[in-house]
């Protein structure tokens, strides 16, 4: 069952499912509630001659010191930094909020069409937020 607006604005009352910082009203649509981009974002380095090897699990390409990540808040005037994209990039970002669901809940992150259009597209993989 998808829920909708009043029955997500109930369950966001009751505390059912939560949101860290709280969601604007602006952000619950018709059946969805719009997430924010956050601040963090993370991009592969350049990084000739490494190898990655399934074989070894994931865990070592941690170790490999292949990504940087930097945080993007507020300039000296208070506006938001920018991050420039550049044709090619692979960024990972992370959304703004923290999202709590219950445990007989999941939920379905799912990209804009407004923006894939554009050439910005999300969830490459794992587009479900699991319950707890």
């Amino acid at each position: 069952m998808i829920l909708y607006s009043d029955k997500l604005r109930a369950a966001l009352d009751a505390g059912e499912i939560g949101f860290d910082p709280p969601i604007e009203a602006e952000q619950l649509g018709p059946t969805s509630i719009n997430v924010r981009l956050g601040h963090q974002f993370t991009k592969l380095k350049n990084a000739p001659g490494v190898t990655v090897s399934v074989a070894d699990g994931l865990k070592t390409l941690g170790k490999l010191n292949v990504w940087d990540t930097v945080v993007k808040e507020k300039d000296g005037f208070g506006r938001p930094e920018t991050l420039d994209l550049l044709p090619g990039d692979f960024i990972l970002a992370m959304t703004l909020e923290t999202i709590r669901v219950p445990r007989d809940m999941i939920a379905l992150i799912e990209g804009r069409s407004t923006y894939a259009r554009v050439g910005l597209s999300m969830h490459q993989t794992a587009p479900w937020i699991q319950p707890g």
